[in-house]
This record gives C-alpha cells, structure tokens and sequence, in this order.
C-alpha cells in the first residue's frame, strides 16, 4: 500500500505559522543572562580583575545573537576601559551537521568595525580551543582609553590588521596568532626625547608579528613618515597579570634626513608602559 503525501497551500501556511511561533517563542525566552554570564567567565579567566557590563543580549533578526554596549572596565584601573558598541554572532548551522561549531562576527567599535569567523572543532570543548580568523577595519587608536592607560601615552592613528588565531578562549596570551597591521596618520609620542625629537609622526606603519608562548615577536615593522623612517623589529614578552609592564627587547633603524643614508640603530627597552630609547655606540 502507498501513502501520498499531498503538500497544499494550506499546509505550506500552517507550517509557516508553526515556524513563526517557534521562533517568537525562542526570542521571548532567549538565554540573554546565560551568554553574558559565559562572556564574563571568559574575559575574568584571562583577567581577574576586569569587570564586565553589557547593556542587553538579545536575538538578531540573521538568526544570530545581537550584544549591544559591551564595556570592560578593570577594578585596579578605572580609567582604563574597553568599549564595543554592537557586537553580532550569527552561526553556520551547516557546520553543526560536520561535528564543529563555526560563528561568524560582526562588531563595530569606536567609529570602526571589525569582521571574524570563529571555529571550534569539538562538540564537547572543556578546554576552549578555537581557531579564529579576524580583521580589524580603521579603529582610532587616540579613542581606546585601554590603550592609553597601558601605553602610558596618547597614540594616535588608525588601525587595520588581519589576525590569525589558534588558542584557547581560557588563555588567550598563550595561543598562536599571526598578525598584519597597517596603521595610519598617527603620532606615537616618546616617554624620553631623544635628539630633541620627542614624538614618531608617521603617514604609515604596517609589518607582520607573531604570538607564541606569550612572546610577541616583530619580524619588521616599517614606520614612514614627512620626517622619517625606520624599521622595528625584536620581541615583547606578555606579562598577563600586569600588561603594561611586560618586558620590550626591540630595535629601530632610523634614517636621517638630508644624511645622504646615514643610518642610526636605537635600542627600545624597558616596558610597554615605560619604554626607553638608547642611542646603540
């Protein structure tokens, strides 16, 4: 005996009605507080003393997850604070089918925007590995309050860099990550003058680095400016507990204007917080 089954008008309406009242269903009872709880466990495992606060998780009509006004403040910093305006997380539900988990990032920032994908590859994933890939899009560094409590100075200029991360969301200093950067039009201001210069002004800076074990390592950043340029390269070793004193060994070969090539090498040591620039014998 055969079965037809007869798809009509009516039941493509009933099966539509059906889907839309799961769906305002799942938005009524979405897990807003669940996923800011998971947000802040991450952020606090990789700082305990950073606070979290978020104005409101909400679903997105993409089929993904909207987070508006993410703020991370730090309790023994208060001045220094991160902001995202909008973040989006939209999911590939195909990939759910292949046993991993792919979501897909929109978020914008400080009058920037960043895009990313993020893969986990287990199921069960205890120990937060993930493989991300990330680019940022003309972030004003001058506008990140983090940046310049860290540094101790006000950088300016705009950011765009590609990322490539492979780590764990649980320790974030200790993953692989490749990364390119170009920043533009910016002023990085100097701790101690040297030579009655007492800022880098700069048209262009873009170069490639590496994470490693918690060791950041510059292959060569080329700095161009109307003044100057100069090439960067050596090793920043992450202090996580405490960022703006880890530990900088780097290098800077400078040319000097109307010096027919000569050339000047510069030793950058110190901190991040609190560099200082020896002129090498």
């Amino acid at each position: 005996m055969k079965l037809k089954l007869r798809i009509t008008k009516k039941t493509i309406i009933y099966v539509t009605a059906g889907f839309a009242i799961l769906v305002v269903m799942l938005y009524l009872r979405f897990p807003g507080e669940v996923i800011e709880k998971y947000i802040n466990t991450v952020i606090t495992v990789n700082n305990p003393d950073a606070i979290l606060t978020i104005e409101n998780v909400r679903p997105d009509m993409t089929l993904g997850i909207k987070i508006s006004n993410l703020r991370v403040g730090f309790r023994d910093r208060p001045l220094a604070t991160l902001q995202i305006d909008q973040i989006v997380l939209r999911p590939d539900i195909m990939s759910a089918f292949q046993g991993d988990m792919r979501l897909f990032l929109d978020m914008e920032a400080y009058g920037g925007t960043a895009t990313g994908k993020v893969i986990s590859k287990r199921k069960s994933n205890p120990d937060g590995s993930i493989q991300g890939d990330f680019k940022l899009n003309n972030i004003p560094l001058e506008k990140i309050a983090y940046l310049k409590k860290i540094l101790n100075r006000q950088i300016e200029g705009k950011l765009n860099s590609n990322i490539s991360f492979r780590g764990s969301v649980w320790d974030l200093a200790g993953g692989n990550a490749k990364i390119t950067i170009l920043l533009t039009n910016g002023v990085y201001p100097l701790l101690f003058p040297n030579m009655d210069v007492d800022k880098m002004e700069f048209s262009r800076v873009d170069g490639d680095m590496t994470l490693q074990n918690r060791v950041i390592k510059i292959s060569k950043l080329k700095l161009t400016g109307d003044k100057m340029r100069a090439e960067i390269s050596g090793e920043i070793t992450l202090n996580t507990e405490e960022l703006e004193n880890s530990p900088i060994e780097l290098v800077s070969v400078v040319d000097v204007p109307g010096q027919q090539g000569k050339k000047l090498s510069f030793d950058l040591i110190g901190s991040i917080g609190n560099s200082v620039m020896r002129l090498k014998p």
